[in-house]
């Protein structure tokens, strides 16, 4: 049986894109891999990216049923429209993370924005490109259907991003096309409770090892230790215990009461 250290089970592990975007175009490479919270992808083995597309009923696998995996990261060398739907990572013990839709588009434009939901508060940039490269042309966005403003340079920005920004969003230049939607997910800023209860359980496995060091030296070194009885010390061999009346004796090993 493999046994997994605790902390390792209290990891988040996350999906994520080398290009960081959601929407890809037509025979563009799509590489996506899993990662932790502090961005390290090496050590988020045991993960899988699964993916569920509207061609097929069943949830596929890279490597097995698309893509090709190279190490941690999975790439679909040439994406087709086909292979938009939902993505995620899962681990060997069936636990997901967020799934992020991505869009692969036979158009000439597309939006750039957050992959992962952003916190409240938070900066959210969004930018429209025409035919792999940011756009400098006038861009007009869209949120659930609605247009909420027009940039000149094809850049937007939500300076403190709330729950009312949640929403789809999409972006169009004049004569050149319109991108498809991408899911803006906004959360409360959270605090990771697995590392937290990690870092417990480490400060206090430290705590009790060192209290136990410390009561094997004192017996070691012949040092006396109290006993559970009030006003009791047990003495090592050979210690020298001085009376009330300034006299002492030499006990060997023995229990000696003491009033204290």
């Amino acid at each position: 049986m493999k046994i997994t250290p605790l902390c390792l089970l209290l990891v988040l592990v996350s999906l994520a894109l080398t290009s960081n975007m959601l929407q890809v175009f037509k025979y563009d490479p799509l590489t996506l891999y899993c990662k932790e919270q502090d961005g390290n992808s090496s050590s988020s083995s045991g993960w899988s990216v699964g993916r569920s597309v509207i061609t097929s009923r069943r949830v596929n696998w890279c490597g097995v049923d698309w893509g090709e995996l190279e190490g941690s990261y999975c790439t679909i060398k040439r994406a087709l429209p086909h292979d938009s739907g939902l993505y995620w990572c899962q681990s060997e013990a069936g636990e997901k993370s967020e799934a992020v839709h991505v869009s692969v588009t036979c158009g000439y434009v597309v939006l750039e924005s957050p992959v992962l939901p952003v916190n409240e508060g938070d900066e959210v940039n969004l930018r429209c490109w025409y035919y792999r490269t940011p756009t400098s042309f006038p861009a007009s966005f869209y949120k659930d259907g609605a247009l909420i403003g027009t940039a000149a340079a094809g850049h937007m920005t939500i300076p403190y991003a709330s729950k009312s920004d949640e929403g789809l969003y999409k972006c169009n230049v004049a004569s050149l096309g319109e991108s498809p939607e991408s899911l803006l997910a906004v959360r409360e800023p959270v605090v990771s409770v697995g590392r937290v209860i990690c870092h417990l359980v480490v400060i206090s496995l430290f705590c009790i090892s060192t209290s136990l060091m410390v009561r094997i030296c004192r017996r070691d070194l012949g040092g006396p230790v109290l006993s559970p009885s009030k006003g009791t010390a047990l003495v090592g061999r050979g210690e020298q215990v001085l009376d009330d009346d300034g006299s002492d004796h030499v006990f060997a090993g023995v229990a000696v009461e003491h009033s204290f």
